[in-house]
Order: structure tokens, then sequence, then C-alpha cells
């Protein structure tokens, strides 16, 4: 089994894959909880989206361990699309660094020590 990883709308794209197959876990970067909801930040209206990437429910029905890492100053995604999405999920870790969406990870060497912690209480590693 894979774990499945995504930055941003990245994050869309593994929530879409993993309704169609199941990792062993899952890590959420900066990702939003549906593109219908980040696309109103820019008044778009959500009839116009052809894919909703509705990462919250595919969270909501994820059984799996998930990782959610979001900058709590993410100007782009802001925060509260990570504490939504750490929420759905069953069985969720969540992690804020002190960061903007393009200064993520701030620390590179704490940010993959974090992802390897999470990868091994998870019994993926």
């Amino acid at each position: 089994m894979f774990t499945f990883a995504g930055r941003s709308i990245g994050g869309g794209a593994i929530c879409a894959l993993s309704e169609q197959r199941n990792p062993a876990a899952m890590i959420l970067m900066s990702t939003f909880t549906s593109l219908r909801a980040f696309a109103l930040k820019y008044f778009v209206p959500g009839f116009l989206m052809r894919d909703k990437f509705d990462n919250h429910k595919a969270i909501k029905s994820y059984a799996g361990p998930v990782l959610v890492i979001h900058g709590k100053h993410d100007e782009v995604i802001t925060y509260e699309h990570g504490i939504a999405l750490s929420k759905a999920a069953k069985n969720s870790t969540m992690i804020a660094y002190d960061s903007g969406h393009n200064e993520f990870p701030p620390d590179p060497l704490l940010f993959w020590k974090d992802i390897k912690i999470f990868l091994a209480k998870s019994g993926v590693i």
C-alpha cells in the first residue's frame, strides 16, 4: 500500500484518488476543504466549478490515518480549511506551522521529522 501526499491543489487530487483506491495513509499540506469553498474567496460562484474536489467529503469517508499540515498564516488557503479537514477525519493528526502558503515548510528538517513520526505512529514505516 502507498501513502498519498498532496500540497495545495495536489491535496484535492489525492483526496479524489483516495475515493477510488485505499491508501495506507494520507498527508494533506495546505489543502482546501473543497474547490467550491476555496473559489468563493476569489468571488467565483460555485456553480461554475466543474470539479468540486470535495476534500472534506473524501476525508470524512476515509478510515485510515490522515496528517493535515497547514500554515497558520496561509494567505492563499486559509488555516481554517486545514482545521476543518482535520476535524472531518476519523483518525487525524494536525500540525500547524508559523508560515504562509509559499513559505511552507519553514523548517525542512522539522517538516521531514514530523512526517516520519506520523508514518511511524501510523504503522506505515
